[in-house]
């Protein structure tokens, strides 16, 4: 009874692995069937390990789906699993329930959990998650607008040995950091496209495909791989409800690019349907309220109102999307409009991007009111280190003094 129950246990556990494989290559149906019968062999053995791994997936699978309630069950269980001493599972929650805040664009949820999941993979000696994580909290940092921390993230994550799946998006944010910079980052745009070929997973291929789209629109350089097998990609996941937020980013590249997109507006996520709508003050206020600048900046440009175009090459300057802005500037030019804003001197540009992640974590606890001797023991610094930490923070951010931080929390992105 023994070894037919042990065996039973290993094949719910591979029909449970298969499950998680099938969401990532976005096939509900398969997954579904795999979560049924893992549940079933665990009510059988009364595995409650394999249970609740059911359960972890299946919650994640509804999250990546839109399920209402699914996002606080990934949080329930994630914790039953850290209290039972799960912590493989556990730390699976935290890596699934991090990636899809940042896919579906909510960034603050995103760092709260980030802030508690990183340290967790550190404390229980998880290097394959801190490896994950560390590659989704690069592309947060660089959807927020926080370039410098993000990249500082791209590098770690690309310097270790580790799974392919974690190295897609550092790569993805130091070509986009690149192309719009400067127009360069060709070498990291097509490593992620390698990577994302090898893996073959919508939640790869589309945002890949959407930055090879970017590329295009800001060196007009043909790529087939947009004009060709971005639709087709498109189409091939036009059903799938896990990939509205990568099919919307891509189907505005190439509405951008003058390319029929070949998908109907109402399938993709709110922001990216006020584009494709025409509602471009709305997409912009939309970004702003998610605290997505460059998004912001762009869903300005995409306006027919020459003043908010002008104020999205301002915009983007101060991030320092330099390209990005020429490339804005160069289509103005050629409407006929010639009293554009100069390019700002280094000297004078804000700089929203140049938090390091250190300065991010003082800068938040600053936030939140904590004194710098708290700061430094909360962070495990000197209170000396911790000083310039505050100085460097309230410097880049423009701020005064800590009450500002405080009081304007919120608004930077801190709370």
């Amino acid at each position: 009874m023994l070894a037919r129950d042990t065996s039973e246990a290993e094949y719910g556990a591979a029909r449970a692995t298969r499950a998680y494989l099938a969401y990532h290559r976005g096939d509900y149906p398969i997954a579904e069937d795999g979560i049924t019968d893992a549940t079933q062999i665990a009510a059988r053995t009364g595995n409650q390990a394999l249970a609740l791994r059911s359960s972890v997936v299946n919650a994640v699978v509804d999250l990546a789906r839109g399920s209402a309630n699914a996002r606080q069950r990934v949080i329930e269980l994630t914790e039953e699993a850290r209290a039972v001493g799960l912590d493989e599972l556990a730390s699976t929650g935290y890596s699934n329930l991090s990636y899809l805040d940042v896919e579906q664009r909510r960034f603050r949820a995103a760092e709260r959990v980030l802030e508690e999941s990183l340290s967790y993979t550190v404390e229980r000696d998880i290097p394959i998650c801190n490896h994950w994580q560390t590659g989704v909290r690069s592309r947060l940092r660089f959807l927020e607008g926080r370039w410098r921390a993000a990249l500082e993230d791209a590098d770690d994550a690309l310097d270790r040995s580790g799974m392919p799946l974690a190295l897609v998006w550092p790569h993805l944010v130091i070509a986009l950091a690149s192309l719009r910079e400067s127009g360069g980052g060709i070498e990291h745009f097509e490593a992620a496209w390698e990577l994302a070929e090898r893996l073959d997973e919508p939640l790869r291929r589309l945002p890949v495909l959407a930055a090879l789209a970017e590329r295009m629109w800001l060196t007009g350089i043909p790529d087939e791989r947009v004009t060709r097998t971005a639709p087709v990609e498109l189409t091939r996941t036009g059903s799938d409800e896990g990939t509205v937020w990568s099919r919307g980013e891509l189907t505005v590249w190439l509405w951008r690019l003058g390319l029929d997109a070949d998908i109907a507006a109402d399938g993709v996520a709110e922001p990216y349907n006020l584009t494709l709508t025409g509602r471009h003050e709305q997409a912009a206020q939309w970004w702003k309220r998610a605290g997505a600048v460059f998004e912001a900046a762009m869903a300005e440009a995409d306006s027919g109102v020459t003043q908010r175009r002008i104020e999205a090459i301002e915009r983007l300057e101060l991030l320092g999307a330099t390209a990005s802005a020429d490339r804005l500037r160069h289509l103005l030019r050629r409407e006929g409009f010639t009293q554009l804003p100069a390019r700002p001197r280094t000297s004078t540009r804000a700089n929203p991007a140049g938090l390091t992640n250190r300065q991010l974590d003082v800068a938040k606890l600053v936030a939140r009111g904590l004194t710098n001797a708290e700061i430094a023991e909360r962070l495990f610094i000197s209170p000396k280190t911790t000083d310039h930490h505050v100085s460097a923070v309230l410097t880049k951010l423009g701020m005064p003094n800590r009450r500002a931080v405080v009081k304007r929390a919120t608004e930077l992105g801190l709370d």
